[in-house]
């Protein structure tokens, strides 16, 4: 009676294994399984199930799982700015061969630096990547509190160049000096050859000016690194608040004829000029490699080119170039 019961639960033990072994097999294999197996005689039969699954159920709970994680937003950016502005000035006029006096007694180029202090707000309009790093597109504007200082030479007293008869004007060991013919007491035909120091007041012309930029950024940084380098293409409209001329304007030539242009009719332009930047800064904190947040602090080069006119007219024209050189510091929100 024992042995015949033995061999039935073998039967069993083997059966489950075997179900077991077909139900992992089958998982994993595209083989087609038969519908029965008989084991010790006895027939199993094996049903499929279909069980249909909803796709669009799935397709909204993968939406839906999109929406829920968070989407990198839109970085602002402000920032604040503060440096040195540098003027360079040189004249120009269509008067044949007459010179502005201050070319005439060798400045030729005026430099001379003024502080500056801006705000500015942009905004990132475009992200893609470029080799190891990614580039920002920004765009931005703001205003910047500036000057423009140029110098210039006068004449401290134009009676001097009444003479008898004039000979020639020249620039000597930084004197100006006119030579003339001085006749004896008239209607004498005879007289000297005389020389003149002209008097000469140097001065700077001197503007306030408010600065309004429009530019694009485009910057490039790299995931590890805290560095970001950038350059800048725009337009800056200057708008001029106070100042302007002590004296009056000259010019003269070797002869020692002269022309004046009174400081009432030097007008300035409108200005509104191509500006070109470029310049780096480094990340001042920040949680991670995708964090939006962060501050930044670096320095930026920025140009006026080319040189413009800064007043009206041809007779006498001043023309300028600015240059700046400025620190910065930025934060992206």
């Amino acid at each position: 009676m024992n042995s015949g019961v033995k061999p039935k639960k073998k039967s069993n033990v083997i059966m489950m294994a075997l179900l077991f072994l077909l139900s992992g097999f089958t998982a994993t294999a595209s083989w087609p399984v038969p519908d029965t197996i008989i084991i010790d005689g006895e027939t199993i039969y094996i049903e499929k199930t279909v069980v249909r699954v909803d796709l669009d159920s799935l397709n909204e709970a993968a939406r839906n799982d999109v929406q829920s994680k968070p989407v990198a937003k839109r970085p602002w950016t402000l920032g604040i700015n503060g440096g040195m502005n540098i003027t360079s000035g040189t004249y120009r006029t269509s008067l044949g061969d007459f010179k502005a006096l201050t070319d005439f007694v060798g400045q030729e180029k005026s430099v001379l630096v003024n502080p500056i202090v801006g705000l500015e707000a942009g905004a990132r309009i475009w992200r893609f990547p470029a080799g190891k790093g990614l580039c920002d597109l920004h765009v931005s504007s703001g205003f910047s509190y500036n000057g423009i200082n140029v110098k210039c030479t006068y004449l401290m007293d134009e009676a001097q160049f009444q003479q008898d008869s004039l000979l020639k004007l020249r620039y000597t060991d930084d004197e100006l000096l006119l030579d003339y013919f001085n006749y004896f007491e008239p209607p004498s035909p005879f007289g000297e050859l005389d020389t003149i120091a002209i008097d000469l007041e140097n001065d700077i012309i001197s503007y306030k000016t408010f600065d309004v930029p429009l530019m694009l950024r485009l910057s490039y940084s790299q995931p590890k690194s805290r560095m970001i380098v950038f350059g800048e293409v725009g337009v800056t409209r200057r708008f001029i608040q106070a100042g302007g001329h002590t004296y009056d304007n000259y010019l003269v030539n070797e002869l020692g004829e002269y022309v004046k242009f009174t400081k009432s009719e030097f007008r300035t332009n409108e200005l509104i000029r191509p500006t070109f930047a470029f310049g780096a800064e480094r990340k001042l904190d920040g949680k991670g490699e995708s964090d939006e947040k962060y501050l930044t602090f670096g320095f930026r080069f920025a140009g006026q080119l080319p040189k413009t006119a800064l007043n009206s007219g041809s007779l006498f024209v001043i023309d300028i170039r600015t240059f700046s050189s400025t620190i910065i510091l930025r934060a992206y929100f």
